[in-house]
């Protein structure tokens, strides 16, 4: 890994890497992981530790984009 760029290059993300990358609190981090019935942002556990995969955080990131009024038909110019 660079150590000038931090996570970048990293295929598996720690929870605070992972909060980082998502720009959240860890513990919003567990709660979407652990606490969100549709949807969960996944994990992979190894042993006792949970990490997250920057592959997977980032298609969670692209499946819960939400669309702008223009983007859906212009409906936002009235």
């Amino acid at each position: 890994m660079d150590k000038t760029n931090g996570t970048s290059e990293k295929l598996l993300l720690d929870s605070r890497e992972a909060a980082r990358l998502l720009s959240v609190s860890t513990r919003t981090l567990w709660r979407l992981a652990f606490e969100t019935p549709d949807r969960p942002l996944p994990h992979v556990r190894a042993g006792r530790r949970v990490l997250f995969a920057r592959s997977d955080l980032e298609e969670w990131i692209r499946s819960r984009r939400v669309a702008g009024p223009e983007a859906q038909g212009g409906e936002g110019d009235r």
